[in-house]
């Protein structure tokens, strides 16, 4: 199984639409995709459609060893997911106390790992001890950044973090790939952004930026992926383009 973390500490840059919009691409290319919100907010768990607080476990009983991942493990076709809860705002405070509280979500996975093909964790929009444990879990770390310049002047941090947890704790961690989502092509600052991060990112850059579409900011508000809601849209046609080049990710 390889696993994706989609992390940014910035909010606002289409973290969770493109956990949700890649892992719904990949069920329609016939893969088996496990979805986990790890983000306090549950913004994953809210843009499905679903209300955190009707849930009795989430993945923060998982990680408190309270309950075994698969118990907690929701069937919502075309992919599998495990929803958050607001409990999981003092993961830093419950957690990062605890001897090896860096691999809960490695051993957790453990368990699912031959169950499905692909894993996407939704991280949080911080550095704290969720997204550590996403990183030590993860063979992979996809970076949504949105066209503009105080996104990408806010990456360097998050790749500091990427460095020290392949150094100490995950040498087999990559970058899957840097892609630019709310893209404008008609904006010389839009196409200066993608070029920038072209250049610095090199051959982990996607070629696919995900265009500004009203259907993708639409779309959570029914509860429904983009391919639900507007697959013909520009979304649609982005999100299934830049999973075509995931799938190559070695």
């Amino acid at each position: 199984m390889k696993t994706f973390a989609v992390a940014n500490q910035k909010g606002g840059v289409a973290k969770t639409t493109s956990t949700v919009n890649i892992g719904h691409a990949l069920a329609l290319m016939g893969k088996r995709v496990l979805l986990i919100d790890l983000d306090p907010q549950a913004s994953l768990t809210v843009s499905l459609g679903f209300d955190p607080d009707s849930y009795e476990s989430t993945i923060y009983n998982a990680l408190r060893s309270e309950t075994d991942l698969a118990s907690v493990i929701v069937n919502r076709p075309p992919f599998d997911y495990v929803p958050a809860n607001l409990l999981m705002a003092d993961a830093d405070l419950t957690l990062g106390g605890k001897t090896g509280h860096e691999f809960r979500l490695s051993e957790c996975l453990k368990s699912v790992s031959k169950k499905y093909d692909y894993c996407l964790v939704d991280c949080p929009p911080s550095l704290g001890v969720l997204t550590l444990n996403a990183f030590v879990a993860a063979s992979h770390v996809l970076i949504p950044i949105s066209a503009d310049y105080l996104a990408i002047s806010g990456t360097g941090l998050l790749m500091t973090i990427f460095d020290d947890v392949k150094r100490y704790y995950n040498n087999g961690l990559k970058i899957g790939g840097v892609f630019v989502t709310k893209f404008d092509s008609r904006t010389v600052l839009d196409r200066e952004v993608f070029a920038r991060i072209s250049d610095d990112y090199k051959a982990a850059a996607m070629n696919t930026a995900i265009r500004k579409n009203i259907a993708l900011a639409e779309a959570p508000a029914h509860g429904q992926t983009i391919f639900e809601y507007e697959p013909k849209s520009n979304g649609a046609a982005d999100y299934n383009a830049l999973t075509s080049e995931i799938l190559k990710v070695k």
